[in-house]
């Protein structure tokens, strides 16, 4: 696209034969938040010793960022260039000139070049005027001055600017979905623990009882079970509390009939009788 612009502006220059000072590139088209450079370039001119030029602009739509010299005058020896920005205006005076007794530049080439920033939506001239052209005789030099034009278009808005609303939601829930996957993981660890004691007590169905007396129900369930259960399932099974369950268990474990240990937060119950068996 430049290549075209950039090619029909050539055309036109050659066409008309005359020293021209022009913006390139003539339109420019960028995003809102970004910065782009144009150049103010010259065409045909003869015995060039010095230039100047003032550029103006929209200052509600863009900012200057910064000016440099181009190459085209230092080709004929040593230059002094200043430049003075108004941003609040929205315009630049820039001026250059050759150092000593020596003759100017001639043919075409880069001035000066503009770094602008894009602060809004909107379209701006970049208005070339008040151009200055002396030659190494001091004498000006017939020209004649392009302008440019900018517009400026929304910001291309990416995945990325599309989420950051939703960033601390979205934290807080790969948060919560953490300490879900947490929970969940100790629970299962936590009973799969618990179900693999060393000697694995086997789980037993509900038994129905007829024997009245309690230690003869737990003698019962314990030989029914391979001789072995945990304190808990003992105290299910024959319906008792659990201070009950510890008493009778202790009376037992004392008079040698049952044997007691602690595996975790569990104790299991073995018969005596039924493991010497």
């Amino acid at each position: 696209m430049l290549l075209v612009i950039f090619t029909s502006i050539v055309a036109e220059l050659s066409a008309s034969s005359t020293t021209t000072v022009y913006v390139l590139p003539s339109t420019s088209i960028v995003a809102v938040g970004q910065t782009f450079i144009v150049e103010i370039k010259i065409y045909e001119v003869s015995d060039l010793y010095g230039w100047e030029f003032r550029l103006r602009w929209n200052p509600n739509l863009l900012d200057v960022v910064d000016v440099t010299e181009g190459n085209f005058l230092k080709q004929g020896g040593d230059t002094f260039f200043a430049k003075k920005a108004n941003n609040t205006a929205g315009n630049i005076l820039v001026d250059c000139t050759l150092l000593g007794n020596v003759p100017g530049v001639s043919g075409n080439g880069t001035l000066a070049t503009v770094e602008f920033y894009a602060e809004v939506q909107g379209e701006s001239i970049l208005d070339l005027y008040e151009t200055t052209l002396i030659s190494s005789l001091e004498q000006p030099i017939t020209h004649t001055a392009n302008d440019g034009n900018v517009s400026t278009e929304p910001k291309a808005v990416g995945i990325t600017d599309m989420l950051k609303p939703y960033v601390p939601i979205i934290v807080a829930l790969i948060a919560l979905a953490g300490i879900g996957s947490t929970s969940l993981w100790f629970f299962k660890f936590r009973k799969k623990e618990k179900r693999e004691v060393v000697g694995a007590v086997p789980h037993v169905p509900t038994v129905t009882f007829e024997i009245e007396d309690d230690e003869e129900k737990v003698v019962t369930l314990l030989k029914s079970a391979g001789g072995r259960l945990y304190q808990s399932t003992i105290a299910n099974q024959c319906r008792f509390s659990r201070s009950k369950t510890s008493k009778l268990l202790t009376s037992m474990e004392s008079r040698g009939r049952i044997r007691r240990e602690k595996r975790g937060r569990e104790k299991v119950v073995t018969l005596i009788d039924e493991a010497e068996g």
